[in-house]
């Protein structure tokens, strides 16, 4: 558990820090630092659940937590469709 938490407090910083460096190479390093706390998260995740649900569960509980975060990494690309689509010129 730990290291999942860990994994998200990383992950978590290199966001933080690439919205508040002024250079562009320092952005790069930054989602270098993001990416590696992803790593990390995704596999103390996968060792949690590994351990803590029954094997014969462990298919629904991966499908239904990767489906989730297919289902949040499409919702903000439907709420910019939604705004583009309202203001679009010409449009009343």
């Amino acid at each position: 558990m730990a290291l999942f938490v860990a994994g998200m407090a990383v992950s978590s910083l290199g966001n933080l820090l690439t919205g508040v460096v002024w250079v562009a190479a320092a952005a790069i390093v930054m989602q270098g630092i993001h990416g590696a706390g992803l790593a990390v998260q995704d596999v103390a995740a996968t060792t949690i659940l590994q351990r803590t649900v029954p094997a014969a569960m462990q298919g629904r509980v991966f499908a239904n937590l990767h489906g989730g975060i297919g289902v949040a990494a499409a919702a903000p690309y439907l709420g910019v469709a939604c705004c583009c689509r309202r203001r679009r010129p010409g449009r009343r």
